[in-house]
């Protein structure tokens, strides 16, 4: 897991704001996986809970950053950032998002193509100034709940609140949820490194803009593991089209089949994303994701 410092230098993993406490040797990690959020699935678990619980707190006494893009070194890798993120809706606007709502209906699938789990789902995010989540999710007839408000979290299951729920587990979750719908602007964030690889024709035959980011524990105290991003862009638009991710042990493709334009940032409608080889050849369809009902409330 790449993981991200805490301190009154470092940019907060969500907003990208820098945060006015300071947490010294405290690190929060990003979960990109296949299945996006699942209530229902176990997830790895977090090394420090309370601290993760004590960075959302903190969010209520962010402030922007100066420079977001101010760590990166390279002219050619931030130009070509800043201008995919003003397309996709813009970095500054994106921090000042104080709620964020939205529904996702989701399967996995196993190799055999059988379904492995389905589930709907209900996001409800409060940003700034503090932060309180919401999220409920429907398996056939089960019901679960995480809140997460005045510094705690709590599970809810089939109303009937979970006294016996994994903390850790559950603000993974939340964490997920959170890391993949704040792409690409998460490449704004001061933990990867990354390079600017021109424009390469997927294997669908589709030209896009790609940016590489490497998430390197062994030259980086603040990663604990290795993964490796390439974040395609659409040649014409520079809007995001999906990604492909190196993981320890297999790679995933993920693409937006579907968009959908909010306030002016531009959200999957619909999502798939596959199992594929490290030639980038498609061996099963391992999600589908279903996005609606987007709503926004900015401070600006």
């Amino acid at each position: 897991m790449a993981l991200y410092p805490i301190s009154t230098n470092k940019p907060h993993p969500l907003t990208g704001t820098k945060l006015c406490i300071d947490f010294a040797s405290t690190c929060l990690p990003y979960y990109p996986c296949d299945n996006e959020f699942s209530i229902f699935s176990p997830m790895t678990s977090i090394k420090s809970f309370s601290l993760l619980i004590l960075l959302l707190i903190a969010i209520s006494c962010s402030r922007p950053s100066e420079n977001s893009l101010a760590h990166i070194n390279s002219s050619e890798v931030k130009s070509f950032l800043e201008k995919a993120l003003e397309k996709n809706g813009g970095l500054e606007r994106w921090k000042a998002i104080k709620i964020l709502k939205y529904n996702k209906n989701y399967e996995l699938y196993l190799e055999s193509g059988e379904v492995e789990m389905a589930a709907q789902q209900f996001h409800d995010y409060t940003l700034l100034p503090n932060m309180e989540i919401n999220i409920l999710s429907k398996e056939g007839n089960d019901k679960k709940q995480i809140v997460f408000e005045q510094g705690q979290i709590k599970e809810y299951v089939n109303d009937t609140l979970n006294k016996q729920v994994n903390e850790e587990s559950l603000t993974n979750n939340m964490q997920s949820a959170l890391f993949v719908i704040s792409q690409p602007f998460k490449l704004a964030d001061e933990g990867p490194e990354l390079t600017y690889e021109g424009i390469k024709t997927l294997n669908t035959g589709e030209e896009v803009y790609v940016l590489r980011a490497v998430y390197n524990s062994s030259s980086k105290d603040n990663l604990t593991t290795s993964d490796t991003w390439w974040v395609y862009f659409d040649k014409e638009s520079y809007l995001m089209t999906g990604y492909t991710v190196k993981h320890l042990d297999h790679y995933s493709l993920v693409r937006n089949i579907e968009t959908i334009e909010v306030e002016g940032f531009h959200f999957p409608k619909l999502r798939k994303s596959w199992r594929v080889n490290e030639k980038g050849e498609v061996l099963y369809l391992r999600a589908s994701y279903e996005y609606s009902n987007f709503e926004i409330n900015s401070s600006i």
